[in-house]
């Protein structure tokens, strides 16, 4: 089978790290089809990609070691132009890639630089925002989009330069599930026309896409093949940080062999196998609670833009926590910002405790609410974690001689323990993640808002973190996450609220939505196949865990 990129016995240490980011990297892609590269945080996988268009070790520079040949010919120094010709790549921070005034002119841009007539151009660029969904949206500025039209408009730049190797760097993080079922086919099309496509995820639904998996472990190769087959080793994909998928976990869980692939032969096969659903249990709601945000009659617009929330009425309990869901660009994060006074309302109220944010300043809050950014970069800029973690309590005139242990307390909780002297800059996009919810906790603030939070992590970081959030609101703190990722906001929440173009869509119960498939789909939106089970079943289940207790036997 002919080759797009290979790495022979390639070794590669970053400078000023302590560890290697590749150990001994064998690895042969194919031309044509998709091929996915999955592993937990940190285990090398972007420093992969990079040596595909020559990044590393040319931009990237370190310790290199081995050969990298793109289609046959060695990849050096001296023809690393023809990499930066053939291979295009998605980052991982994709807001890093866009600079242009507007929409259209950012598409055009790399078609420029590669001297493309403007007829061809111009087609090119509406064919390109027409496949991410962009066309309406082609005259605005990029920096008002939301994150997932953002990331939207830099593969729209990818597509419409076309290349013969398209690298993608967690492509869908910040996508509602209908945007990344979207991209999932656009990236079958593009493999079907001989492009090769190198993806690097952590999502199992798109990892299933793939025609071929490698999974890697402390910057090696731990295991190659096709993907279907590689998807039957649960616990290999466990060790790895890849979620196996749902029906298989519940089939080995349940003690039957040969797990199903859809919905209805899931239903199906419960019922032979004689499994009953016992009455389901009550739902903990939270009830006389006080308002601790009052939201009255709330819009907004940016500057020569459209209204982006309409008409928001909208009480935030105390000690709750809320999910805020809907598609990209519905304004979820927007509205958000008006909870810590990041924005202002055109028009409309914000109270918090009583206190209208709409006529107070940053400031009044600012103490009492904690607010992580949907891309941890925009937080983050200490030259060490400590003192990174320590700046919140700095800025509160804590005597620095009481830092120590709040920040070591708020680095256990997410997980980088012993991170205080390293650099945020040299960390992996999940690592600055966990740093910037840890620069917030260490506060302590009363209320807690999430934007994305689980971007960048795998599997097992995100079911960690889902614990740390429950733990959260078990000791009374105020929640509010916004997610893509419907197990999140599952695990998460008890209450959830949709947005659709800027207005309340839905309120209520998390169970009751999400038991409403017809719902969510006018959102874009689709509840996880475990959550669909139990709906079937009658159950008000909404993880693996609570559906396996509802699930009862009867005697043969």
């Amino acid at each position: 089978m002919p080759v797009a990129f290979s790495l022979s016995n390639v070794n590669f240490s970053y400078r000023r790290s302590t560890r290697p980011a590749l150990r001994g990297i064998n690895i042969e892609i194919p031309i044509g089809g998709i091929s996915a590269l999955a592993g937990r945080t940190g285990a090398g996988k972007t420093t992969l990609a990079r040596t595909i268009n020559g990044l590393v070790p040319y931009f990237l520079g370190g310790d290199f070691s081995g050969q990298a040949e793109l289609f046959g010919r060695p990849l050096v120094r001296e023809n690393r132009h023809e990499a930066i010709r053939r291979v295009g790549m998605l980052f991982q921070d994709f807001e890093a890639q866009l600079f242009s005034t507007s929409v259209r002119a950012e598409v055009a841009f790399p078609l420029e630089c590669r001297g493309i007539a403007p007829p061809e151009m111009a087609a090119r660029v509406e064919q390109a925002l027409i496949a991410v969904g962009l066309q309406k949206l082609k005259d605005r500025e990029p920096s008002t989009l939301s994150g997932g039209q953002k990331q939207r408009l830099a593969l729209a730049c990818l597509f419409a330069l076309d290349p013969e190797v398209l690298v993608l760097d967690e492509p869908t993080t910040d996508l509602d599930p209908a945007a990344k079922n979207e991209i999932a086919a656009l990236l079958k099309g593009l493999a079907t026309r001989q492009r090769t496509v190198v993806l690097i995820e952590h999502e199992t639904d798109l990892l299933l896409e793939a025609d071929r998996l490698f999974l890697m472990a402390d910057g090696g190769i731990v295991g190659s093949g096709n993907t279907s087959a590689m998807f039957k080793d649960l616990d290999a994909l466990s060790d790895c940080g890849v979620r196996p998928p749902a029906f298989g976990l519940l089939w080995r869980r349940l003690g039957l062999s040969g797990p199903p692939d859809t919905l209805e032969e899931a239903l199906a096969r419960l019922k032979q196998e004689r499994f009953f659903a016992s009455p389901p249990a009550q739902i903990r709601l939270a009830a006389g609670q006080k308002p601790l945000f009052t939201i009255e009659e709330l819009c907004f617009s940016y500057p020569k833009g459209p209204e982006v929330l309409q008409g928001i009425n909208l009480e935030i309990m105390e000690g709750e926590a809320l999910a805020i869901l809907g598609p990209n660009g519905s304004g979820k994060t927007t509205l958000v910002q008006h909870l810590n006074g990041l924005h202002q309302p055109k028009s409309g109220r914000v109270i918090f405790e009583g206190q209208d944010l709409s006529r107070k300043s940053v400031g009044l809050s600012g103490t009492q609410i904690g607010y992580v950014f949907q891309n941890p970069d925009h937080q983050i800029f200490c030259p060490t974690v400590f003192e990174e973690v320590a700046f919140g309590l700095k800025i509160r005139g804590i005597p620095r001689s009481k830092w120590k242990t709040p920040v070591a307390e708020a680095l256990i909780k997410v997980g980088l323990a012993g991170a205080e002297p390293f650099d945020p800059f040299l960390m992996t996009k999940g690592e600055r993640q966990k740093l910037a919810l840890a620069s917030v906790l260490v506060t302590e603030p009363k209320v807690l808002i999430l934007d994305e939070p689980t971007t960048g992590l795998d599997a097992l970081e995100q079911e960690a973190m889902a614990h740390l959030f429950r733990e959260l609101t078990r000791q009374g703190q105020t929640l509010i996450i916004i997610t893509h990722s419907m197990d999140t906001a599952l695990a998460c929440a008890e209450r959830a609220v949709l947005l659709k173009e800027g207005r309340i869509f839905a309120d209520g119960p998390i169970r009751g939505i999400f038991a409403q498939p017809e719902l969510l789909s006018q959102t874009q939106l689709c509840a996880p196949l475990i959550a669909q089970l139990s709906s079937k079943l009658g159950l008000g289940a909404l993880d693996m865990e609570s559906l396996i207790r509802g699930l009862r036997r009867r005697p043969a």
